[in-house]
């Protein structure tokens, strides 16, 4: 009976995309588990932390009324531009971006001068996320707002749970990365 009760869990933790337990903390000298950050359950997070910032916290809502809550009342036009992880595959890319927001598009080399909303670090414990989405400020050009987007789900469909606005320059701006110029590198080999 037990042992039935535990399959199920494990086949329903599956099929719902559950992501585990794992980081991804974005820098030079980090480590990235590749496979981890190109897995499929993955995208949900991301997608859904990218959707609410853009929603909620468009380029136009100011950091302090970010920090207070003051949302806007509808989203900015204009182009929204996704910049994810470097090493993600563009498959993956695309995925989460398509997802993320309608007629959003991955940050291109071509684009690099243009504001862009940035994957910060993720955090995941079994059903509880937290995911930093680095929001471009519209009276700061070039300045970028870090938002910590609280989310629960996994067995479920992710949803925003809860958010933390930090103060403009609190949390370091990661380093765009373009889709074009995002390809994994290669794995070293025996001979080089």
């Amino acid at each position: 009976m037990l042992a039935r009760m535990v399959a199920a869990v494990a086949v329903a933790a599956l099929m719902g995309g559950c992501a585990g337990y794992g980081t991804y903390t974005p820098g030079p000298d980090r480590e990235i588990n590749l496979q981890t950050l190109n897995h499929p359950s993955l995208e949900a997070v991301m997608a859904e932390s990218f959707r609410w910032t853009i929603t909620n916290l468009p380029p136009s809502v100011s950091p302090q009324a970010a920090r207070i809550g003051e949302f806007a009342s509808e989203p900015d036009g204009g182009p929204v531009l996704i910049s994810l992880a470097p090493g993600m595959t563009p498959v993956q890319y695309r995925a989460v971006v398509g997802k993320a927001w309608a007629g959003a598009e991955p940050l291109t080399r071509a684009r690099l001068a243009e504001r862009s909303y940035r994957l910060g670090r993720i955090r995941i414990r079994g059903s509880s996320a937290w995911v930093d989405i680095h929001r471009p400020i519209e009276a700061m050009p070039g300045r970028h707002q870090c938002v910590t987007v609280q989310l629960r789900g996994g067995t479920s469909p992710w949803r925003v749970t809860g958010f933390e606005a930090w103060e403009v320059g609190v949390i370091s701006l990661p380093a765009p990365a373009p889709i074009d110029g995002n390809e994994p590198k290669a794995e070293p080999t025996e001979e080089g």
